[in-house]
């Protein structure tokens, strides 16, 4: 089980030998992600909503007309623009993601590959890799020690990292 306030890529579960499971996972974010808060709004909606009035319908070609437009209005709000925000959003994230990994690349900062075991019992493992492709094959030569029941030991990794594992830093 991995904790939540992380963000890891290309997870693998693995059940150990003697039963225990572990999920082993290259870690995107090295520290926790924020909490967001609540705002009160307070009166403010109530205000608002006390200025509207509704007009006399006059003829019913008006009130047909008056519907239409706020079938469109309620349409427009309610469908249009979420899709244009979260298409926007979608973009942002996905230029994000590639600014991420192309700078992990062209610094040369290392992955960190770190093996949970679940239910939080136990001490996690953590190991700096160098490059994409290394953290994924360290990904499999851990995945697979861990499951013949062997101390995992990968051969592409720079560093065995030790201390409070549970905000890298």
């Amino acid at each position: 089980m991995m904790r939540s306030d992380m963000l890891y890529l290309r997870p693998v579960d693995v059940e150990a030998p003697d039963g225990e499971q572990w999920q082993v996972a290259r870690l995107w974010i090295g520290r926790r992600l924020p909490r967001w808060r609540r705002v009160a709004f307070g009166e403010a909606g109530a205000d608002a909503a006390s200025g509207l009035a509704m007009p006399s319908p006059g003829s019913p070609e008006d009130l047909a007309a008056g519907l239409v437009i706020f079938v469109g209005v309620v349409v427009f709000a309610v469908v249009l623009i979420p899709l244009l925000l979260f298409g926007i959003e979608l973009i942002i994230l996905g230029v994000v993601i590639a600014a991420g990994i192309l700078g992990r690349a062209l610094l040369a900062r290392p992955w960190v590959v770190r093996a949970t075991p679940a239910g939080g019992r136990g001490r996690p493992l953590a190991w700096s890799v160098k490059g994409l492709r290394r953290s994924a094959h360290v990904i499999d030569e851990v995945a697979e020690a861990l499951s013949l029941g062997v101390a995992p030991a990968p051969a592409a990794a720079t560093e065995a990292l030790l201390g409070d594992l549970s905000a890298p830093g």
